[in-house]
């Protein structure tokens, strides 16, 4: 059983770690097709897409920041 259990933590985590993981590529990406553009479309492309993968959860889990 404390095998099992394990395992199904092991499993969560590598899952969780996985998701940033794609999470960021896609991020990176996007960042790099930014820097195709100029001036302000550049500017605006940065910042619409500069959300942490933390933020992103929060965001996602409607949960807001506390500012």
């Amino acid at each position: 059983m404390r095998y099992l259990f394990g395992l199904l933590m092991l499993t969560t985590g590598l899952s969780a770690c996985s998701q940033k993981s794609i999470y960021e590529a896609a991020q990176n990406s996007r960042l790099n097709e930014c820097n195709t553009l100029q001036g302000e479309l550049y500017e605006q492309c940065l910042e619409e897409n500069s959300m942490s993968y933390e933020e992103y959860q929060r965001e996602r889990n409607g949960e807001h920041k506390q500012e």
